[in-house]
């Protein structure tokens, strides 16, 4: 169910619904190739920005007004970023990718917080529900970069 925001600020669950009858596949299967998702989240999209929950939408807007009244600038959503050791990249093999792919980590939040040296960038995941991957994505990125991943809820 996906919800977006009026132009009074409140959160709308809108019409475009996917229906959820017994004939469809289990969670983790899907007959058109697509993944499901591991936890039942709903979609949200605020000012054309696809977010993955509610919550996470909750959180895009404070921030905006955050960014709004000067607190943080540059903010950005879903930002990848391509995971590697030294120079060389993580990749994950699988049945499909035999040669592998890159591992990506992808941040909910990034952006620059004003603090008493200045401006500093913020890297922010917001979680729900945290998987055992998305802490190891999360950890890699960290000693890779340098950057705390600083955790919301």
């Amino acid at each position: 169910m996906a919800r977006s925001l009026t132009t009074s600020g409140k959160l709308t669950r809108s019409s475009a619904t996917r229906s959820r009858s017994s004939s469809s596949p289990a969670a983790g299967s899907s007959s058109t190739g697509a993944r499901a998702a591991r936890v039942r989240s709903t979609k949200t999209t605020i000012r054309g920005v696809k977010l993955d929950s509610a919550g996470e939408a909750k959180r895009y807007v404070e921030l905006l007004a955050m960014e709004s009244a000067g607190e943080i600038r540059n903010l950005r959503v879903h930002t990848p970023t391509k995971l590697m050791c030294g120079d060389r990249p993580i990749l994950i093999r699988s049945e499909r990718y035999k040669v592998g792919r890159h591992a990506v980590y992808t941040d909910d939040f990034r952006y620059e917080e004003r603090g008493p040296d200045g401006w500093a960038l913020v890297v922010e995941d917001f979680k729900g529900w945290d998987m055992p991957e998305a802490r190891f994505r999360r950890a890699v990125f960290e000693a890779m970069t340098g950057i705390p991943v600083r955790l919301t809820r």
